[in-house]
């Protein structure tokens, strides 16, 4: 937790999550070379005036981010949670919060799970859970970008392909 059990800085915070990601990896390769494991981190921020954890700060998705990037580095599967929010009401911070965590959690997670989370995961919602699928549908769409390959673009001339000042197709 920033702030408390690391640096209060999104880096130092990253910097230890990545340590406490790696040390069970670690354990296990010793125990059973060569077997699969999961990298996951999962930080959140500490309130410093209650001393509350804030699990779904804007921090967090730059700690998701970053979570993911290291564990492509390693070459692991990555697992973590996605969705959740500190509200307790389906409102417009709700759906915000919500599709942050789940568009850095999509860019490369292997397994999501917390869908349904909210209130600052004190709670748990079937209809939370219904409107987080429906965020994380979106959201992947939306992080498989454009397709601009040759295929899904309409067919452009060129050069060659224009005689006298109207197109036609070369095939």
């Amino acid at each position: 937790m920033a702030g408390t059990t690391s640096p209060y800085s999104v880096a130092g915070t990253i910097l230890i999550a990545n340590a406490e990601a790696l040390l069970p990896v670690l354990i296990v390769q010793c125990y059973k070379p060569g077997h699969p494991v999961f990298y996951g981190v999962g930080p959140s921020v500490t309130d410093m005036k209650s001393g509350h954890a804030l699990y779904y700060r804007t921090e967090k998705m730059l700690f998701k981010l970053a979570g993911v990037q290291m564990g492509k580095y390693y070459n692991l599967p990555i697992s973590g949670e996605a969705g959740g929010t500190l509200t307790h009401r389906p409102d417009i911070q709700n759906g915000a919060e919500s599709m942050m965590y789940l568009l850095a959690a999509l860019s490369g997670q292997n397994v999501i799970g917390g869908l349904g989370s909210l209130h600052n995961a004190n709670g748990m919602s079937a209809e939370q859970i219904v409107m987080q699928c429906g965020l994380a549908d979106m959201a992947e769409y939306v992080s498989r970008g454009v397709d601009a390959s040759d295929y899904s673009l309409p067919w452009i001339p060129s050069r060659r392909s224009v005689r006298g000042g109207i197109s036609s197709p070369t095939r």
